[in-house]
């Protein structure tokens, strides 16, 4: 996810100016944000699909049915307040945190997932990636103007920086030997054929 999104929400105006020529005003803001919300809800997706593989389901969809329902009378009441449309996605993305705690916690109550283990060898090494190719990005966009050699810098930083610190920070010893011997494998079939 973080391979598509990133450089789409640090590049968006240029992209949308290619796109659109003169596009409305704050829908780059609107695209960053909205891939933001994409990326929290999607977290816990697998947990999700783990607990609806238990077959014990009632609980955790009346759950999620509930946040649905205050997700929407909180938008209506942020916006019925004057706040400004980015407030609907700023309450979207708190009940996409909830939604994951929600899928964490039937996950340990359904088939005995360890939320310990998943803050530490999941969740932490996914949020330093994510502050780190944040921080590249940003001094990147303070230090070359609007252009569309920026955008290729962006994209070609982003990606590069994305799989190096998935690699190293996200995976654990034994996921990082399935990939290394997964791209050995492919290279070798690709070399011989």
């Amino acid at each position: 996810m973080l391979m598509i999104s990133v450089p789409v929400i640090f590049e968006s105006q240029f992209i949308l100016d290619i796109w659109l020529k003169t596009p409305p005003e704050h829908s780059a803001k609107l695209v960053s944000l909205v891939l933001i919300a994409i990326n929290i809800a999607s977290f816990t997706y697998f947990h999700y699909q783990g607990v609806h593989a238990s077959g014990n389901i009632t609980a955790q969809q009346v759950w999620v049915s509930v946040s649905y329902i205050a997700n929407i009378i909180l938008i209506y009441l942020v916006f019925k307040l004057g706040f400004s449309f980015e407030s609907a996605i700023y309450v979207n993305m708190v009940i996409s945190v909830f939604q994951c705690g929600v899928n964490l916690y039937y996950a340990r109550r359904n088939y005995d997932y360890s939320i310990r283990s998943f803050c530490k060898s999941i969740l932490l090494p996914c949020l330093i990636s994510v502050v780190l190719v944040s921080l590249v990005m940003i001094s990147i966009n303070l230090l070359i103007n609007y252009s569309i050699g920026r955008f290729f810098i962006s994209f070609s930083v982003s990606e590069i920086l994305i799989c190096i610190l998935g690699y190293y920070v996200v995976l654990d010893t034994f996921e990082r030997q399935r990939v290394l011997k997964f791209i050995t494998g492919f290279l070798n079939k690709k070399r011989y054929n």
